[in-house]
C-alpha cells in the first residue's frame, strides 16, 4: 500500500488537477490507486483493527469501481482522493509501522 501511495505522490508532485488531461498520467494514477486498493483488500482483519483510522472499505470500494467501472471514472473524484486522502493514508500507514 505504501509503495502505491508513494508512487501516487511522486507522479503528482508539482502538478495540478488539469494534469489529468495527460492520458498517460491519468492511467498511471488509476493503476496505482487500483493497486493500493488491491493491497488493502489483502490486509488481515487484525491489522485493519489496529489501523482503524484507515477507511478500508472505501479504499477497496474505489479499487472495485476503477477496475469494474473504468469507463465511468470521474477524474475530479480521482484527483480529490489523491489530493485529500493519500497524504493522510501514508501518515497512518507509516505510523502503524508501514507493514501494510
Amino acid at each position: 500500500m505504501l509503495d502505491a501511495a508513494h508512487a501516487i505522490q511522486r507522479f503528482t508532485v508539482g502538478t495540478i488537477r488539469s494534469s489529468l488531461n495527460d492520458e498517460i498520467l491519468f492511467w498511471a494514477l488509476v493503476a496505482q490507486v487500483a493497486m493500493l486498493g488491491e493491497a488493502a483488500s489483502r490486509v488481515s482483519a487484525e491489522r485493519r483493527t489496529r489501523l482503524s483510522e484507515v477507511p478500508w472499505g472505501e479504499i477497496v470500494g474505489m479499487r472495485n469501481q476503477l477496475i469494474h467501472g473504468y469507463w465511468s471514472i470521474d477524474p475530479d473524484e480521482l484527483w480529490r482522493t489523491i489530493e485529500r486522502d493519500v497524504p493522510s493514508l501514508i501518515d497512518a500507514l507509516e505510523a502503524g509501522s508501514g507493514e501494510a
